[in-house]
């Protein structure tokens, strides 16, 4: 007891080394829960990396699509002027994949329609609000 200093008696000794026990005790227990914060950030970051089923609903835009990252496409007229009708951004090619309640198809593309060149114009696969151009502009359309 001398070695710990002046006024160091049994009491004193007992609580200091209890509160070092203590102390080491919740150094480990932190060290533990940094690994499962981690641990849990990673997973949170490849759930986000896999979603790809939109926020908001199947047939309107998702909040958080990155528009640079998904290809960009012309629409044209499909009565045969080949006029561009609207621009928009390819969003899937899945055969079995639905939009507006119906399969997409071998040869069809599920597009999100951002701008509308020509807002008139009939869309090839109407839907039940959507049937031109201008009311697809922010929607999922075949």
């Amino acid at each position: 007891m001398r070695a710990m200093g002046r006024n160091m008696n049994k009491t004193k000794l007992a609580c200091f080394q209890v509160k070092h026990k203590c102390m080491a005790q919740m150094q480990e227990n932190q060290i533990q829960l940094q690994q499962k914060v981690t641990e849990l950030e990673d997973v949170i970051l490849k759930m986000k990396n896999q979603r790809q089923s939109p926020e908001v609903g199947e047939n309107s835009a998702a909040r958080s699509v990155n528009k640079r990252s998904q290809p960009k496409c012309v629409l044209i007229d499909w009565a045969g002027s080949e006029e561009k009708v609207a621009e928009g951004l390819i969003m899937s090619s899945d055969p079995d994949e639905l939009v507006n309640e119906s399969r997409l198809g071998p040869t069809d593309v599920k597009v999100l329609i951002v701008t509308a060149i020509v807002p008139e114009a009939f869309l090839w696969r109407p839907a039940i609000n959507m049937c031109t151009i201008e009311k697809a502009v922010g929607h999922m359309v075949a």
